[in-house]
Protein backbone atom coordinates (compact mmCIF):
# COMPACT_ATOMS: atom_id res chain seq x y z
CA UNK A 1 0.00 0.00 0.00
CA UNK A 2 3.04 2.50 0.85
CA UNK A 3 4.72 1.80 -2.86
CA UNK A 4 1.43 2.44 -4.49
CA UNK A 5 0.54 5.72 -2.92
CA UNK A 6 4.25 6.99 -2.66
CA UNK A 7 4.39 5.24 -6.57
CA UNK A 8 1.81 7.12 -8.14
CA UNK A 9 3.36 10.36 -7.34
CA UNK A 10 0.08 12.22 -7.29
CA UNK A 11 -1.46 13.98 -4.22
CA UNK A 12 -4.53 11.70 -4.59
CA UNK A 13 -2.06 8.67 -3.93
CA UNK A 14 -0.50 10.79 -0.92
CA UNK A 15 -3.90 11.53 0.41
CA UNK A 16 -5.57 8.29 -0.12
CA UNK A 17 -3.03 7.01 1.81
CA UNK A 18 -3.08 9.24 4.55
CA UNK A 19 -6.63 8.36 4.95
CA UNK A 20 -6.22 4.79 4.99
CA UNK A 21 -4.01 4.80 7.76
CA UNK A 22 -6.18 7.43 9.70
CA UNK A 23 -9.18 4.65 9.23
CA UNK A 24 -6.49 1.91 10.35
CA UNK A 25 -5.81 3.58 13.36
CA UNK A 26 -9.31 3.33 14.73
CA UNK A 27 -10.27 -0.13 13.92
CA UNK A 28 -7.40 -0.95 15.28
CA UNK A 29 -7.15 1.25 18.13
CA UNK A 30 -7.47 -2.06 20.76
CA UNK A 31 -4.27 -3.27 19.31
CA UNK A 32 -2.59 -0.17 19.12
CA UNK A 33 -3.13 0.13 23.24
CA UNK A 34 -2.30 -3.37 24.08
CA UNK A 35 1.15 -3.55 21.84
CA UNK A 36 2.29 -0.16 21.59
CA UNK A 37 5.90 -1.43 21.09
CA UNK A 38 4.66 -3.05 17.32
CA UNK A 39 2.61 0.08 16.67
CA UNK A 40 6.31 2.30 17.29
CA UNK A 41 7.88 -0.22 15.10
CA UNK A 42 5.90 -0.10 12.32
CA UNK A 43 5.50 3.55 12.07
CA UNK A 44 8.95 3.93 12.64
CA UNK A 45 9.26 1.23 9.39
CA UNK A 46 7.11 3.21 7.53
CA UNK A 47 8.97 6.51 8.02
CA UNK A 48 12.03 5.16 7.00
CA UNK A 49 10.89 3.49 4.13
CA UNK A 50 9.05 6.65 3.25
CA UNK A 51 12.40 8.95 3.04
CA UNK A 52 13.39 6.28 1.22
CA UNK A 53 10.63 6.70 -1.72
CA UNK A 54 11.35 10.29 -1.61
CA UNK A 55 15.05 10.14 -2.00
CA UNK A 56 14.33 7.75 -5.22
CA UNK A 57 11.58 9.93 -6.71
CA UNK A 58 13.99 13.17 -5.96
CA UNK A 59 11.84 14.45 -3.53
CA UNK A 60 8.89 14.54 -5.24
CA UNK A 61 6.77 13.31 -2.44
CA UNK A 62 7.75 15.92 -0.28
CA UNK A 63 6.88 18.87 -2.73
CA UNK A 64 3.53 17.76 -3.40
CA UNK A 65 3.04 17.29 0.18
CA UNK A 66 4.16 21.23 0.79
CA UNK A 67 1.67 21.88 -2.64
CA UNK A 68 -1.29 20.68 -0.56
CA UNK A 69 -3.63 23.25 -0.60
CA UNK A 70 -7.34 23.42 -1.38
CA UNK A 71 -7.56 27.20 -1.28
CA UNK A 72 -4.42 27.40 -3.76
CA UNK A 73 -6.45 24.65 -6.15
CA UNK A 74 -9.95 26.92 -6.12
CA UNK A 75 -7.75 29.83 -6.71
CA UNK A 76 -5.65 28.27 -9.94
CA UNK A 77 -9.34 27.22 -11.08
CA UNK A 78 -10.86 30.30 -11.07
CA UNK A 79 -7.43 31.96 -12.73
CA UNK A 80 -8.38 29.52 -15.96
CA UNK A 81 -10.39 30.76 -18.94
CA UNK A 82 -13.97 29.33 -18.91
CA UNK A 83 -16.54 28.71 -21.19
CA UNK A 84 -20.03 29.95 -20.65
CA UNK A 85 -22.84 28.70 -22.75
CA UNK A 86 -25.17 31.70 -23.95
CA UNK A 87 -27.58 29.76 -25.48
CA UNK A 88 -29.05 26.51 -27.66
CA UNK A 89 -30.98 27.55 -30.60
CA UNK A 90 -33.13 24.46 -32.11
CA UNK A 91 -34.15 25.04 -35.98
CA UNK A 92 -35.78 22.41 -38.11
CA UNK A 93 -33.18 19.96 -38.97
CA UNK A 94 -29.97 22.03 -37.26
CA UNK A 95 -28.85 22.52 -33.86
CA UNK A 96 -26.69 25.53 -32.70
CA UNK A 97 -24.71 25.87 -29.50
CA UNK A 98 -23.56 29.44 -28.46
CA UNK A 99 -20.76 29.65 -26.09
CA UNK A 100 -18.92 33.23 -25.05
CA UNK A 101 -16.04 31.70 -27.12
CA UNK A 102 -16.98 29.78 -30.05
CA UNK A 103 -19.85 28.41 -32.01
CA UNK A 104 -21.05 25.25 -32.97
CA UNK A 105 -23.32 24.15 -35.79
CA UNK A 106 -24.42 20.71 -36.36
CA UNK A 107 -27.25 19.79 -39.33
CA UNK A 108 -29.37 16.79 -39.43
CA UNK A 109 -30.15 16.78 -43.45
CA UNK A 110 -31.82 13.09 -43.02
CA UNK A 111 -32.20 13.09 -39.70
CA UNK A 112 -30.06 9.18 -40.05
CA UNK A 113 -28.19 10.25 -36.62
CA UNK A 114 -31.24 10.57 -34.52
CA UNK A 115 -32.64 7.23 -33.44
Amino acid sequence: MVFVGFGSNSRAGIIGLIVAFIIMGILFRKMIIQKPLHIVISFVVLVIVSFGLNKASEEHIIDELKNLSFTKDVENAQAENKVYLDDIIFDDYSLEIVTNDQDLHLEFPDLSIIV
